[in-house]
């Protein structure tokens, strides 16, 4: 009986994890994605109650709800999580401060490779993917790579979660008015700059593997 369980919980927890990963893609506003959306949603539900309901059912309605609420959103740049998409146009300018108080100003860095990772200490894709920023940091700065890690919640986690880290490179306190430049919907959002200032990459999504995507992309600018 044990045995059994233990499958059905596996099972159960395969299903959750492919939702959950639907859960951050960000679809077009076409009718057909939507209607994809919602049938994903459909079926977890009523596999769902055929197993007893292994979660409270006002957990899988809070799920549904949060696919909902990222269907509704107005995506121009067609990006789905996960995937790389080649876009060139000149990186909207900002100025934000770093947690030592000192000023960034994107447009001071023409001439570099610049990584803009906008992301949030409460987000865990997010926490996988910085040992790999400190890694490409570290590796090839003197080669002209600049980061900048925009965090998007409170200034004293941020300054927690960089010292436990051990973050090299400058974090910045971000705004809705920077992230509302970037379209930022979901997190973590990685934009790739080439020393022109050009946007020549855009990554939604961390998953293992991604860091390979992502030094690939900065090596041919660098």
């Amino acid at each position: 009986m044990q045995n059994e369980d233990c499958k059905m919980q596996s099972n159960y927890n395969k299903q959750l994890s492919s939702f959950s990963f639907q859960l951050t893609d960000q679809p077009t506003n076409k009718p057909t994605d939507k209607l994809q959306y919602f049938i994903g949603a459909k079926r977890l539900f009523l596999w769902h109650n055929s197993r007893g309901g292994i979660l409270k059912n006002y957990t899988l309605f809070a799920i549904i709800a949060l696919l909902l609420i990222s269907c509704g959103g107005e995506n121009n740049s067609e990006s789905m999580v996960g995937e790389e998409k080649k876009i060139v146009n000149l990186a909207p300018d900002f100025t934000l401060v770093d947690l030592n108080g000192n000023e960034h100003t994107l447009s001071n860095y023409r001439g570099k490779v610049v990584i803009i990772d906008f992301w949030a200490t409460f987000c865990a894709p997010c926490r996988l993917e910085i040992p790999h920023y400190i890694q490409f940091y570290n590796e090839y700065k003197d080669d002209g790579l600049v980061i900048l890690g925009v965090g998007l919640d409170g200034e004293e986690k941020l300054k927690a979660f960089s010292k436990a880290m051990g973050i090299t490179y400058p974090i910045l306190i971000g705004d809705r008015a920077t992230a509302k430049k970037y379209g930022i919907q979901p997190i973590p959002t990685t934009f790739i700059l080439n020393r022109k200032g050009e946007i020549k990459d855009k990554i939604i999504g961390y998953a293992p593997g991604y860091e390979d995507k992502i030094r690939a992309s900065f090596l041919k600018s660098l």
